[in-house]
């Protein structure tokens, strides 16, 4: 689509050609000595013509060129405020997707404390189990070596007892028989003392 400096620049040659063709024709209808003054006129003509055409086209292009920058100024005026809005939307879209962000990590890391501390709990619960299992094995095994402590010292002190009594019972038969024989031969060397 053609501009208006391009329409006006087209119409002002059109004119200026529709002059020269209207020249050339009067030209020859006229006579030499009627030219001179006729060209004067027309060129004074022409000249008003495009005086007036050049203001007419100044004062358009000039109402033009305004329009355009109304119309400029408002886009850039509009687009300003639009992205601005955008922005701010963008801003609290990012503000709102942060906290919910930050909320679910807080929630996250509450939550891994609390699983912490019953583990903690669990843990312990668990290592007071093992230890009172621990004492209680201890306690067992404790009594298990007293008692078998007990019965190899009552086994001990029998076989001590009997082996005790047998060389006593035994020390004593030798010591009867000694004395026995002590006292036969005594008696064989005592005269006067009758055998019984």
């Amino acid at each position: 689509m053609p501009t208006m400096v391009e329409v006006y620049g087209l119409g002002a040659v059109a004119l200026i050609l529709l002059v020269l063709l209207f020249i050339w024709l009067k030209v020859r209808q006229i006579a030499a000595q009627e030219l001179p003054q006729i060209l004067v006129e027309e060129l004074r003509r022409f000249q008003e013509d495009g005086g007036r055409q050049a203001r007419d086209l100044r004062e358009e292009v000039a109402a033009v060129q305004a329009r355009a920058n109304e119309v400029l100024v408002r886009t850039v005026n509009t687009l300003g405020h639009e992205q601005k809005d955008m922005l701010e939307r963008v801003r609290q879209t990012v503000d709102e997707k942060l906290r919910q962000v930050l909320e679910d990590q807080r929630r996250h890391l509450l939550d891994v404390i609390s699983a912490l501390k019953e583990l903690e709990k669990v843990e312990l619960q668990e290592q007071e189990k093992a230890r009172e299992i621990l004492d209680q094995k201890f306690r067992t095994i404790q009594e298990s070596n007293e008692k078998k402590l007990e019965e190899m010292r009552r086994t001990v002190d029998e076989k001590l007892h009997d082996t005790l009594e047998k060389r006593i019972g035994e020390s004593f038969r030798l010591v009867s028989e000694r004395l026995e024989a002590v006292q036969r031969g005594l008696g064989d060397a005592v005269p006067g003392q009758r055998r019984g």
